[in-house]
């Protein structure tokens, strides 16, 4: 895995970008195209999973959703991996999906753990956490369900617990946080430990 696809590729530096290809070139107010996410410690172990790309073998199944990318560290003997998503725009219908590409890029994960053989891995505790970016408009929803009110939680800085189902689990709680502070002309820069 690795180059040729650009699906696995190690971060040597210390700040990653994540796009949001379909919003590239356009104009329109409120419009998130860009997440730059700098201040990265340096680890031996440290990889951005671009979970959208095709890869021979290990695409997703047709109807399943993913997150736009994926960061992956090993600090502390725990594999931790944060699930970034970019919205311009948060509505019923996208929270619904945004739970879903949470579970599929869970699962996705769990696949490629599977296919590494490195030592490294055994014996670790893995751990998800889901970042959501977005541009920071308010929203008004019909729905009432877990994911909803998270984002309606201001007083919590819009961060909690949602339950996942995954392949290996029923049921798993993960943490997650919705993230727009310093939204401008379509990009958010952030430090990580304003997500860790």
């Amino acid at each position: 895995m690795g180059a040729p696809y650009e699906f696995v590729v190690k971060v040597d530096g210390d700040e990653i970008e994540i796009i949001e290809s379909k919003n590239q070139g356009k104009n329109r107010k409120g419009t998130l195209g860009r997440v730059i996410i700098h201040g990265i410690p340096a680890l031996d172990f440290i990889w951005q999973i671009n979970v959208e790309k095709n890869v021979s073998g290990l695409s997703p199944i047709e109807g399943s959703k993913t997150v736009d990318s994926v960061l992956a560290l090993i600090d502390n003997g725990i594999l931790q991996v944060y699930l970034i998503e970019l919205k311009s725009k948060i509505n019923d219908s996208n929270l619904l999906t945004t739970v879903e590409k949470l579970e599929d890029s869970i699962n996705r994960f769990y696949f490629l753990l599977l296919l590494n053989d490195h030592k490294q891995f055994q014996n670790l505790t893995v751990s998800f956490k889901g970042v959501i970016f977005y541009n920071g408009e308010e929203a008004s929803f019909d729905e009432d369900d877990k994911i909803h009110r998270i984002f309606k939680d201001k007083q919590n800085q819009q961060t909690g617990s949602l339950e996942c189902t995954t392949i290996l689990e029923d049921g798993k709680n993960i943490p997650i946080q919705f993230y727009a502070k310093g939204f401008k002309d379509g990009e958010i820069r952030v430090s990580f430990d304003e997500i860790k």
